[in-house]
């Protein structure tokens, strides 16, 4: 076998090897979230299967577009989960919301969700940079 033979045969190794571990993670850190509602059993299968599994499951679904962020929500709530050592914390349940916020982006007849002062997603000014008078970045500063 040639040094790219042995490479390539590792690679696949470590693949299959890493690829079945970090599917049964996201499983297990998802099971209670599914007993919970915030997560379907669907869902759960499509995260922790295959990348063919997932496309899959995103084309079955009447919106798919809704369907992909509502998947990367739930993602970003197993990882939140993973770093917070499975603790219920503030940031676990502010990604709890972000998968209903990720359900609720598209409603029938074009509606689009109310967004109460109450909204867990701040928004911040922009900061302002300076610029000398007279360059290309203070003629934009003055449209702003």
């Amino acid at each position: 076998m040639t040094v790219a033979g042995v490479v390539i045969a590792v690679f696949v190794w470590v693949y299959e090897t890493t690829v079945a571990v970090e599917r049964e993670w996201m499983r297990e850190l998802l099971a209670p979230e599914v007993e919970l509602g915030v997560v379907t059993s669907p869902e759960l299968d499509a995260l922790a299967g295959s990348r063919s599994t997932l496309r899959g499951y995103i084309r079955a679904q009447r919106e798919p577009h809704t369907a992909a962020r509502v998947l990367e929500a739930e993602n970003e709530l197993a990882h939140q989960i993973a770093r917070d050592d499975g603790a219920e914390t503030a940031a676990v349940r502010r990604a709890r919301t972000a998968v209903s916020q990720a359900r609720g982006t598209r409603r029938r007849g074009g509606e689009q969700p109310v967004r109460s002062s109450h909204s867990p997603v701040a928004t911040f000014p922009a900061p302002r940079l300076a610029a000398a008078p007279g360059t290309w970045k203070s003629a934009c500063r003055s449209r702003l």
